[in-house]
């Protein structure tokens, strides 16, 4: 993996916070990981079922 630096608006930033402290992700990175990782596939394969 390579590291990468990215601003976030304060909104996007708390609501991610929001679901890592709910459980849904494990880490702000890891949500991070999977929303470039869906997105990629949409611009990719459109927006069919992909995973």
């Amino acid at each position: 993996m390579v590291k990468v630096n990215v601003r976030l608006p304060l909104k996007d930033f708390e609501e991610i916070k929001r679901l890592v402290e709910e459980g849904e992700y494990s880490s702000v990175s890891d949500f991070i990981r999977d929303a470039v990782e869906k997105l990629v596939l949409e611009m990719l394969y459109g927006s069919e079922q992909y995973y």
